[in-house]
């Protein structure tokens, strides 16, 4: 036993002093036999030597110098504690600080700045958080497009990679078997360390996904031979599969991943689009929490309505399902690229993802594990700031400040643990409580009826659900069959165009020309009164008058820039500034239906065009000459004249 510890000891030295140039081995050796020897006896330092925030239970195991460590091993993976100090410090300045500290002490407050500083950690102040978020969302709509279609984006997220990891993916059903370049992950991560890897202009990750139409492990990915740089995973009969041997083919004809049924299949990819509208409604809710002072204690209330208003009970238990299976399939550490580097987060952004979120958010703001802890480091540090490693700050005068903000750390940890129990209830009972069950009544009419049952129930049905909404409980049946604002019933030659052109609404708009005060301008949205800006005023007009004047009412986002109404075609809040402004007054209080994107950078209003009425003479009296110049090229037309009768 005794040969084997020096073994052990000597191969550390040798690695240590390899990678750092250490000179002096012998006193090296001295400090690695005293950690053995703490190790070996399992016994923790002594409460009186530890700081107040740190109890022996929170240390470590002390640098993994175990008897059953092969040498082999300990020149992989030197201590985390040699790691830095010899990395950051002078020889004589890190032996001084190894001989004399408490090196289990260093270790934990070592990794906890490494715990947050990790690229995947979301360590951000509150504002920090709602900027991130903010420029997350715009990265959905950019992405809108391969979203939808295979569930992985077209470009990663490089300015967080905690969003990255949690929240891009929508769904996938089907797993590429490499991500750039036909790279297998260990490729690729070398191609990603050493800055060959694919990017974008922003320098995040350009995906070029690859496909086969059935892969050797039935869609899970296990690479067998990290190593081999070029092989691909073991098939069925256990022998390596080689890159030319791979049948490569479009998405369409790509084979799903195990275990999940045709039919589930069938279903994620038909509901993307609804998840991901549901995924950007809670992003924004949770941002405008940080943005309004006092909302701390609504967070929750936020969060459980966006999720309850997007998903049935029914629903939230499918998708629940389908991330307990891909949690079991691991698809994590499977895929390569930045997935390879964070094989631990939940890389289909599920709904679980989701309800995490609510809980970060809420957490943050009451709390505040990472808003407080950074922003005293960066009260700390200023100009230094960021920092990869503890021992940067080792020795420096303001190293005491330092441990007294991670011993802080510490104590709110304690806190959020407590506070993810009483989370992870609050869950649990939301989800057999909160969640609206579907119900469906289907009444069997003529077809030459069908109109005129749809007129006469449907205003009934709308103001019900509307209420049921507002109030958690249902109207009394004699109030609701006098309440209601009716959604217009088609004539059939309105019903064949909205077939045809497949407009999603039944809105209908009134453009008065109204200017209540300075660039404040007044819409009539289903006799409901909104003011918007001159700038979305402008933008809303256009669209109007492309609906009116042209088949179908697609304008192209290049079209709006050449026109002088956006400033960046890739900029889209201002279409989400447009949708919130008007959310409130539609029948279905969907924005994202009524200003429609057609996912290849076209917008349209998607009600029918009779629908829309506007006073062209005071328009074009209007004090904004853009608008005057749109209101021109608008078709005469009396007021109200799309009001169906």
């Amino acid at each position: 036993m005794k040969d084997k510890v020096k073994k052990l000891i000597a191969a550390r030295t040798d690695a240590l002093a390899n990678k750092y140039g250490i000179k002096d081995k012998k006193r090296l050796s001295r400090i690695l036999e005293r950690e053995r020897a703490a190790a070996a006896s399992q016994k923790p330092p002594k409460l009186v030597d530890l700081p107040p925030a740190v109890t022996s239970e929170s240390l470590p195991v002390s640098h993994d110098l175990q008897v059953d460590v092969t040498p082999d091993s300990c020149i992989e993976k030197p201590p985390s504690v040699f790691d830095g100090v010899f990395k950051y410090l002078p020889e004589e300045e890190a032996f001084a600080i190894l001989e004399s500290l408490n090196l289990s002490v260093l270790m934990l407050r070592s990794l906890q700045i490494a715990e947050l500083v990790y690229p995947a950690a979301p360590f951000y102040t509150l504002h920090e958080l709602a900027n991130v978020c903010e420029e997350f969302l715009i990265h959905l709509e950019r992405n809108r497009e391969p979203l939808l279609k295979t569930g992985f984006p077209a470009t990663g997220f490089e300015k967080s990679k905690w969003l990255d990891g949690y929240l891009l993916n929508l769904y996938p059903v089907k797993l590429p078997v490499f991500v750039q370049a036909k790279r297998p992950p260990k490729a690729q991560e070398l191609a990603e360390r050493d800055g060959s890897a694919e990017r974008d202009a922003a320098g995040n990750l350009a995906y070029d996904y690859s496909w086969i139409r059935q892969c050797p492990m039935s869609g899970v990915l296990p690479w067998e031979d990290p190593e081999a740089l070029y092989d691909v995973p073991t098939g069925p009969n256990g022998k390596i599969v080689h890159l030319e041997a791979l049948r490569f083919c479009s998405y369409e004809s790509a084979s799903i991943m195990e275990r999940l049924s045709p039919r589930a299949a069938r279903r994620l990819e038909k509901g993307r689009e609804k998840y991901l509208k549901l995924k950007i409604n809670l992003l924004n809710a949770m941002i405008r929490c940080i943005l309004s002072p006092g909302r701390d204690e609504n967070v929750w209330t936020e969060g459980l309505r966006t999720l309850s208003e997007g998903l049935t009970k029914e629903q939230m238990r499918f998708y629940l399902k389908a991330d307990n299976l891909f949690d079991e399939l691991e698809i994590a550490g499977h895929l390569g690229g930045y997935y390879w580097w964070y094989p631990s987060l939940n890389l289909w952004g599920g709904v679980s993802n989701l309800i995490y979120m609510v809980g970060h958010f809420e957490k943050e703001m009451t709390i505040g594990t990472f808003q407080k802890t950074k922003s005293a480091l960066l009260d700390i540090l200023g100009d230094s700031w960021p920092i990869e490693s503890y021992f940067q700050v080792v020795g420096k005068p303001f190293q005491s400040d330092i441990d007294k903000v991670i011993d802080a750390f510490l104590r709110l940890n304690r806190d959020e643990r407590r506070f993810w129990e009483a989370f992870n209830k609050r869950v649990d009972i939301a989800l057999k409580r909160e969640f609206n069950v579907l119900v469906t009544f289907k009444i069997p009419v003529p077809a030459k009826d069908e109109q005129r049952y749809t007129a006469r129930w449907g205003p009934t049905l709308l103001a019900d659900s509307r209420h049921l909404r507002d109030t958690g409980k249902p109207l009394p049946l004699d109030v609701a069959l006098q309440t209601g604002t009716a959604a217009p019933a088609l004539s059939a030659k309105q019903e064949k165009e909205r077939k045809r052109f497949g407009y999603k609404c039944l809105d209908r708009v009134h453009i008065p020309g109204d200017v209540p005060m300075k660039r404040s301008n007044l819409i009539e949205v289903n006799d409901s009164k909104v003011k918007i800006g001159d700038s979305l005023f402008r933008l809303f007009l256009r669209l109007v008058l492309e609906l009116k004047t042209k088949n179908g009412g697609w304008v192209n986002i290049h079209t709006l820039e050449e026109e002088g109404l956006i400033s960046d075609p890739l900029t889209y809040q201002r279409y989400s500034n447009l949708r919130k402004a008007l959310e409130g007054s539609l029948l279905g209080k969907n924005g994202q239906d009524f200003i429609e994107s057609d996912g290849s950078k076209s917008y349209r209003v998607s009600t029918h065009p009779d629908f829309i009425a506007y006073e062209k003479k005071k328009l074009c009296e209007h004090e904004d000459n853009r608008v005057k110049e749109i209101a021109g090229k608008l078709p005469t037309q009396r007021r109200r004249e799309a009001e169906h009768q």
